[in-house]
């Protein structure tokens, strides 16, 4: 697991007004639980990390000795954008990855799942266990809108060897046809 502040790595993200308008919106990152798993020949390797997080945070983690027996899991937490990357081997019975992170926001929030470079975006579930929500978010469904609460953010592996990747971004505004919708 490796843990890097961003503060001088990510200079190309939003100044002032950005921060402004985080604040204005109350969003507050909580935790994050990463897990790689891959079965190897000496058996199972697995690879959990939980860390509290703040607005500011690179949480990686990995499983397997080589290339082709390994997992993976990311997460770049940066005030309102959340990277995912997660990657298994080819093997469906040999590896998973997953990712859960949790955070509240004091005002509605849109969020837009966008790709990272040409990788798949992975399914991500949006879940607010208080008022019962849940919102999926994939190649179909791109944004939504969340209420104010408490939220989790779920994504997991498929294993087949590929690496998904995707960018959450929060947004102060409702999108397009979301108002009054609910997705999931």
């Amino acid at each position: 697991m490796q843990r890097l502040n961003l503060a001088n790595l990510l200079d190309r993200i939003e100044g002032g007004d950005a921060n402004e308008c985080m604040s204005n919106r109350g969003l507050t990152w909580r935790n994050a639980l990463l897990m790689a798993h891959v079965e190897t020949n000496d058996g199972p390797d697995l690879q959990v990390v939980r860390e509290d997080v703040g607005n500011e945070a690179i949480l990686q983690i990995h499983a397997g000795n080589d290339d082709l027996d390994q997992a993976e899991a990311i997460a770049i937490i940066e005030e309102n954008e959340l990277i995912i990357s997660l990657r298994t081997s080819g093997d469906p019975t040999a590896s998973d990855a997953s990712i859960m992170i949790g955070f509240t926001n004091e005002h509605p929030v849109g969020v837009a799942l966008g790709a990272v470079e040409r990788d798949p975006v992975p399914a991500v579930v949006l879940r607010n266990y208080e008022q019962g929500e849940i919102h999926v978010l994939d190649e179909t469904t791109r944004s939504v809108q969340l209420a104010p609460g408490s939220w989790t953010i779920q994504a997991a592996s498929a294993p087949d060897g590929s690496r998904r990747s995707g960018s959450l971004e929060f947004l102060p505004r409702v999108f397009p046809g979301d108002a009054g919708r609910t997705h999931g």
